[in-house]
């Protein structure tokens, strides 16, 4: 009937899979050969390779498995290979049951390594550079609270703004401000989601799952910047200014 028709994939969707899933299966034979041969080379494209699978990984598609399993591959196998810095510092996956182990895998990783909030910060940071256009919304739901459980260690960051001491930056001084203007830019991408558009299903689609996962992004970055305490707008929009710069620094030590 009405409903087994809507629920089935259009011919579009199943070419979308069918493509997807080659696509899969052709990584996973380049990444199996430069794990061993090129690690260098594939640690500088792995934040690019894991936020491209995110949306596609699904156990109940065929297409879907196999991002999976290539996944599984890059984290697990390589949290414990030469790439397991790069592992490091990726966003957190998603805490669904099928990344389960593999968030453990990385977990693993970051608990070998000295975490503070500058670190963290760094981490955040990092992992955007590649990912100019995939959602974070994990990668910002762990920032919140690292916002949020670190804050006298943000406030002393804020504080050591070269705007404030007259000081010279080495770069971790300014890393609050080099925050905000990440969070501008996500919420702009959260805005105009780079998805195609879905047909209904009562099976929600790659597409689907990631527009949704847009719309919960512009929340966290919302969240991040109410931690960062600036209740003047026009003072985040204007990030790069001196005088805003002063005048965040300020309303930050007042909170």
């Amino acid at each position: 009937g009405a409903s087994a028709a809507s629920s089935s994939p259009t011919s579009t969707q199943r070419c979308q899979l069918h493509l997807v899933g080659a696509c899969c299966h052709l990584l996973t034979v380049v990444c199996r050969l430069a794990v061993t041969s090129s690690g260098e080379e594939l640690s500088k494209h792995l934040s690019l390779i894991v936020a491209s699978l995110l949306p596609h990984a699904n156990p109940a598609t065929t297409a879907g498995k196999k991002a999976l399993g290539l996944l599984d591959f890059l984290i697990r196998t390589s949290a414990s290979s030469r790439l397991s810095e790069s592992v490091a510092k990726l966003d957190p996956l998603p805490d669904n049951h099928e990344f389960q182990r593999m968030r453990e895998a990385q977990q693993d990783v970051v608990d070998g390594l000295t975490v503070t909030l500058v670190s963290e910060l760094k981490r955040f940071l990092s992992a955007g550079v590649d990912n100019k256009s995939h959602s974070r919304l994990d990668g910002l739901r762990h920032l919140r609270l690292m916002l949020q459980q670190e804050h006298d260690q943000l406030k002393w960051l804020v504080s050591r703004h070269p705007a404030l001491t007259g000081h010279l930056s080495d770069g971790t001084e300014t890393l609050a401000m080099h925050l905000i203007s990440e969070l501008k830019r996500l919420c702009e991408v959260a805005k105009s989601p780079p998805c195609a558009a879905d047909d209904a299903s009562d099976r929600p689609s790659s597409a689907a799952r990631q527009k949704q996962s847009f719309s919960s992004m512009q929340i966290e970055v919302a969240r991040c910047l109410g931690e960062l305490a600036t209740p003047d707008l026009l003072t985040v929009a204007m990030v790069n200014h001196t005088d805003n710069k002063v005048q965040f620094c300020e309303q930050f030590k007042d909170k």
